[in-house]
């Protein structure tokens, strides 16, 4: 028979017409069992090879109908299913997969994996009995944490069905193993892949309608991806998804087998997803929802607002590379520039880790390239993505990382919190080794909070809300951030258990690093059950800290039944060559600590040399609450181990109001020699025992013994500094009529030209001693109403305020009262006239009529 080939292209054409619906600049192609294409497959190669020699011009939808099954009858779905590119395909002319409206749609790649459980075995085992074969065959994989990967792959030589026996290569188990579980079945498999496919949008419409929605999922677990991006895809969305994963090895090629992997892609977006497990106890959850490969040049990537939940990586043989979202090298120099804002990032079940692995659940890289790579807005922690619940992760000997930056790395207005962890080490924000200079200082870790956070220490280690690395060669600000609620403690009375809020790692460079407004409170290491040397931080600076201002630092607590508990409220190097000013900082301990403890509220570490400056101005530390009678340790507000007279200590308020058990005592000051300070005056010391002491040993009963010894604080005086609340759950460290510190300090406003909250030093207030000037600047820029702040009838009105300081001045400077706020709805009654209203740093003038 004789085929006409021109007849056979003109009537293949006529059929793919006769099959879509033009609708403007639109095509709708139907996909289903009653329709002309079967398969997405078939309906997507029919439009590019259409294009191929005539690009396409407008929109095409391909619309999976009610009746497309992709795994039965006549609809039967090859799996991968791969797009890639298509003649013409642009900004307007895009490929849209949806399911049509009352179409509930499942892809699935066939799950082949078999997890048998049980196992037990040597380190030269060779063949193992399971409880099923069924779907294995020789050249299958096997995977598990006792499993060897290298450079050879360990897959199955031999399977006998009547004795449900597996043989394998000797060295594919590496150890003795008892109730072990391990992974058999099909490898590198892949539900979805874009291989140069640009402008393809996959769109599953709704995530929580129960008619219309598309899932995207792949059930096995070895090396197994779901969404795969590659050969440079370009301008793809996946968006309203839910899109599902329960890979557990990195064996193969780089990285890991995230749910969704980028390679060798840019411009993509992953927006409005769901990104999780299979929802199945059977099934495990992945060990990666979604990863950029470090072997590609990945950049221009977006992945924004989704929800990405439950990871692990109880049974993996890659343990190391578990997280929500990485990037795979630190140092590839391709991978920049990718976006990842407003994704809610938690754990709705309880997730196990594998004994002894690093979780970084947000782990970033990147390049010198560009801006590298941006995290802003994400949330991690919690059970459920409205923040509320908490995570319960469990891996003995674990440590994890909420976020984890090594290079390149912008990170803002992220939050980790509600975690329960037991393991060995929890740190919410890790700050890498480099950024570059083109990313904005203010950029590098900026309002970021980590709260509700609590470790059980399996061993010794460490719960810390943020570590910054001086190693970074280039300036860093760290503002803005809010560390609360931390909890570190143990079962195992001997572990040694340590909680800090923000603490510095690395040897420091010389550049510049700025510690500005962060607030820490609620840090606590260990418990009444302990005998071990607890130790517990607010904020510990490197040596090259420039700047320390308006950071506020209270309850921090290290707990124990001994005597061998440290608390620091805030821990300074012993200063640069640049400088190190502390100032504007506000200090509270121990009012909530009943045990006997060491207690430093400032504490400054020793000076190396004499070209080293160290400014302290302008703060005020209080250390309160009573010790036990049988204590031993003693507390102080201020503390210098160096010898060397570099520190210019002025306009501070140092007060000790601890109650002294039958030994210890408590000071304001405490330095290694009288003479260490080169300049100490205009300060505020108030003292419930001693004024001072040299190290631990009191010497000075008073403030005149201290002067004669020092020739020191001349202008300095003792006294009560009439604090408004200093013991409240948020101290409130305003100054009250009849303050020692009203214009009674140096006048040093061009070097601290506003106070904590932010009010100008000038005018009336420049000599106010303390972190809070008792007079308030009364120039505010307009007269304004607002919907938080405004004056009524012999009210002044307040909203939105819960949980922060509400200070009201009068018109010419002076504190008329001041609270912390117990409502989102306060009404304050007041004589008519003008208020000056202060929240935050924020100022308002109101009228009171």
């Amino acid at each position: 028979m004789k085929l006409n080939f021109k007849k056979i292209i003109l009537i293949s054409a006529v059929v793919f017409l006769a099959t879509i619906n033009q609708l403007g600049a639109q095509t709708v192609v139907p996909v289903g069992a009653a329709s002309t294409y079967k398969t997405i497959q078939t309906a997507y190669n029919s439009i590019k090879d259409a294009a191929v020699s005539t690009p396409i011009t407008g929109a095409y939808i391909i619309e999976l109908q009610a009746d497309y099954v992709p795994t039965a009858g006549t609809t039967l779905e090859t799996f991968p299913i791969t797009l890639s590119a298509i003649n013409g395909a642009s900004a307007d002319n895009t490929i849209t997969i949806k399911p049509a409206t009352g179409a509930k749609i499942t892809l699935s790649y066939p799950n082949q994996t078999i997890i048998a459980t049980g196992l037990s075995f040597t380190s030269t085992t060779t063949s193992l009995v399971l409880p099923d074969i069924t779907g294995l065959v020789v050249g299958s994989y096997v995977s598990g944490p006792a499993t060897f990967y290298s450079s050879t792959f360990k897959q199955l030589t031999a399977v006998d069905a009547l004795t449900n026996t597996v043989t394998f290569p000797a060295g594919t188990c590496n150890a003795t193993k008892t109730n072990a579980t391990l992974l058999f079945g099909a490898a590198q498999t892949k539900t979805l892949i874009l291989n140069g496919a640009k402008y393809v949008i996959i769109d599953g419409v709704s995530r929580t309608d129960e008619n219309t929605g598309l899932t995207i999922e792949n059930p096995n677990c070895i090396y197994a991806q779901t969404i795969h991006f590659t050969g440079t895809a370009q301008y793809n969305t996946i968006k309203n998804c839910i899109v599902r994963g329960a890979n557990q090895t990195s064996a193969f090629g780089p990285g890991v087998g995230a749910t969704i992997f980028f390679n060798t892609t840019n411009f993509n977006t992953i927006t409005l997803n769901d990104v999780c497990d299979m929802n199945n106890e059977l099934i495990p959850m992945p060990i990666a929802a979604i990863q950029v490969t470090g072997s590609g040049t990945n950049f221009e990537n977006t992945i924004s607002e989704n929800n990405i939940y439950n990871i692990s990586n109880i049974i993996a043989s890659g343990a190391a590379n578990t997280g929500f979202l990485s990037f795979g090298s630190p140092y590839n120099a391709n991978s920049y520039n990718n976006y990842v804002f407003n994704n809610k990032m938690f754990w709705t079940r309880t997730a196990k880790f594998a004994s002894g692995t690093t979780i970084a659940m947000m782990g970033t890289g990147g390049s010198m390239n560009g801006l590298g790579n941006r995290f802003e807005g994400n949330t991690i922690g919690y059970a459920n993505a409205n923040g509320t619940g908490t995570a319960i992760l469990e891996g003995t000997g674990a440590s994890f990382r909420g976020v984890s930056s090594l290079k390149n790395f912008t990170c803002k207005n992220n939050t980790i919190a509600n975690i329960e962890a037991t393991g060995v080490n929890f740190t919410g924000f890790e700050f890498g080794t480099s950024n570059t200079s083109t990313i904005p200082v203010d950029d590098v870790c900026s309002g970021n909070t980590v709260r509700n956070i609590k470790l059980n220490q399996t061993a010794t280690g460490a719960l810390k809300g943020m570590i910054i690395n001086v190693s970074n060669p280039y300036h860093s600000n760290i503002k803005n951030n809010i560390v609360s609620n931390l909890t570190a403690e143990s079962t195992t009375a001997t572990v040694v258990c340590t909680a800090i809020g923000i603490d510095v790692t690395g040897t420091a460079v010389a550049k510049t690093y700025n510690y500005t407004n962060n607030k820490v409170s609620s840090v606590l290491a260990g418990n009444t059950n302990s005998t071990a040397a607890n130790v517990a931080y607010g904020l510990r600076t490197g040596v090259n800290a420039v700047d320390v201002e308006k950071n506020l630092v209270h309850n921090v607590a290290a707990v124990n039944n001994t005597t061998t508990a440290v608390i620091y409220g805030i821990q300074t190097a012993g200063g640069n060559a640049t400088g190190t000013t502390v100032k504007n900082n506000i200090v509270r301990l121990g009012t909530d600590i009943a045990n006997d403890a060491i207690i430093y509220g400032l504490y400054q570490a020793a000076a190396t040399a004499t070209t080293n400056p160290f400014k302290c101005y302008h703060n005020t530390i209080f250390v309160g609450g009573t010790a036990p009678a049988s204590a031993t340790k003693s507390s102080f507000a201020f503390y210098r181990t160096g010898t060397v007279p570099v520190n210019d200590v002025q306009n501070n308020i140092f007060s000790n109001q601890r109650v002294a058990g039958s030994t210890e005592s408590h000071f304001a000051l405490s330095v290694a020699a009288a003479t260490d300070l080169a300049t100490s005056d205009n300060n505020i010391y108030q003292f419930a025992g001693n004024f001072g002491a040299i190290g631990t040993v009191a010497t000075y009963a008073d403030l005149a013994a201290w002067k004669t010894a020092s020739s020191k604080d001349a202008a300095s005086q003792t006294g009560n500094p009439l604090f408004v609340d200093a013991t409240a759950t948020i101290p409130d460290m305003h100054l009250s009529t009849g303050t020692p510190a009203d214009h009674n300090g140096s006048d040093l406003s061009t070097v601290v030209t506003d106070d904590f909250y932010g009010s100008t030093r000038s005018d009336l207030s420049p000599s106010d001693i303390g972190a809070v000037a008792y007079h308030f600047t009364t120039k505010v820029e307009s007269f304004k109403n607002s919907k938080n702040i405004y004056g009524s009838k012999n009210a002044i009105f307040i909203n939105n305020t819960k949980d922060q300081t509400v200070s009201i001045y009068s018109v010419t400077g002076k504190l008329v009262g001041s609270f912390i706020s117990n409502s989102d709805k306060v009404s304050i009654p007041a004589t008519k006239g003008f208020y000056i209203v202060s929240i935050g740093r924020e100022r308002v003038k109101v009228l009171v009529n």
